[in-house]
């Protein structure tokens, strides 16, 4: 058997700490993961694995050991490589959470290169960003149809207005194309196909850009419709249910150039909350009723005893209120997708005793949810004003 090279257990366990940084191993990054360069050229298919110096319980000591050799044995080229690497796993799900800032900070903090070679490292990755953006603005549709100038130029500034608002965040979701395809307005004035960027192109300063846009919007729309643009732009911006810094930005520039009132744009934004509350009801009156039926389908793989084991540690996590570790060993094991493994862990739940433990779970995740935006819409409605 041929002896694994040092720095290729180094590596493993430093993917492996990647990906787990999240506490959720996404199909995303097992797949980003199967395209890297440096993974492969050292071969480290296997070796994704938490057992590098597995005897030393510190963390950190473990880092420094592994950044010893991985420093020593990578070139320069290779080592901003895996930092590339590193940054496009981290972003392989949409997401940066904050344990996930943790993990990247320790690794730019052990790695052998200065912060302009760091800062090149990255750029690659802001680079592809770049280039998927233009060619998403070049897959979008131009108008297929011959109508008044008039109509054209607010019909454009419309389309701006929604396309800097979809790619606030850096990513069109399908929630927010989804969404965007449902508006009142949008349907009203034909925007789709004139969703991009190129509303007054030739000039570069983004916020002559808005204003422009709303000079026309505001000469052209009635007060009911810039009512309705307003609710339109706040449902938009938490279509995939997130709001990051520059969503704050863009829903800021909004609101401060559309020709409403104060009580007028909060009549436009309690829309949008009134109906979340009511989702709230409907989601509350779900669970008090609940219609659960779990399919008895499991692997054929899987013996009785091995089912039985996996169900005791799944009502194990669950007496000990890790529900959601409970959810993803369950669906790991049994090979169930997530809503799958829901279902199964409220059953067991339930014939377990355990059942105010999943319903406190549950409601953690929908109302709390719930509650928050709502309350990021009123902070921010009184940020904006």
């Amino acid at each position: 058997m041929n002896k694994i090279s040092p720095h290729t257990l180094a590596l493993g366990f430093v993917y492996n700490y990647t990906i787990e940084a999240d506490e959720y191993i996404s199909d995303e990054e097992v797949n980003t993961l199967k395209e890297y360069r440096l993974y492969n050229k050292y071969n480290v298919e296997g070796y994704v694995n938490n057992d590098f110096k597995g005897e030393e319980e510190d963390l950190n000591i473990r880092l420094d050991l592994a950044f010893e050799i991985i420093n020593d044995k990578l070139s320069k080229a290779d080592l901003q490589e895996l930092l590339y690497e590193i940054t496009k796993l981290i972003f392989a799900d949409g997401e940066l959470d904050e344990l996930e800032e943790t993990v990247f900070g320790a690794i730019c903090s052990r790695i052998n290169l200065s912060k302009e070679e760091q800062e090149q490292a990255m750029g690659k990755y802001s680079d592809e960003l770049n280039e998927k953006l233009k060619s998403i603005k070049q897959e979008m549709a131009e108008p297929d149809m011959e109508i008044s100038q008039e109509i054209l130029q607010h019909t454009q500034a419309l389309g701006f207005v929604y396309f800097y608002t979809v790619a606030a965040d850096g990513d069109i979701s399908d929630e927010e194309v989804n969404t965007l395809k449902e508006y009142r307005l949008y349907n009203k004035y034909n925007v789709e196909g004139s969703v991009n960027d190129e509303f007054k192109g030739e000039e570069e300063d983004l916020n002559i850009r808005f204003d422009l846009a709303f000079e026309i919007i505001n000469d052209k729309l009635s007060k009911a419709d810039l009512q309705e643009l307003l609710y339109e732009i706040n449902k938009l911006i938490f279509a995939d249910g997130e709001l990051d810094e520059l969503e704050e930005t863009v829903f800021g520039a909004i609101c401060s150039r559309i020709n409403l009132s104060k009580e007028e744009q909060e009549q436009a934004m309690g829309k949008f909350s009134d109906e979340l509350n009511e989702k709230s009801k409907s989601i509350k009156q779900e669970m008090a009723e609940p219609d659960i039926e779990i399919s008895q389908e499991i692997s054929n793989d899987l013996s009785a005893e091995k089912i039985a084991e996996y169900e005791a540690k799944i009502i194990e996590l669950i007496s000990l209120k890790k529900v959601k570790d409970a959810i993803l060993y369950c669906a790991s094991n049994f090979g169930y997708s997530k809503e799958e493994a829901q279902k199964k862990v409220r059953d067991l739940a339930d014939k377990n005793g355990f059942s105010s433990v999943y319903s406190k779970y549950e409601n953690k995740n929908t109302f709390i949810g719930l509650a928050i935006i709502i309350l990021i819409i009123i902070l921010f409605f009184k940020a904006c004003n």
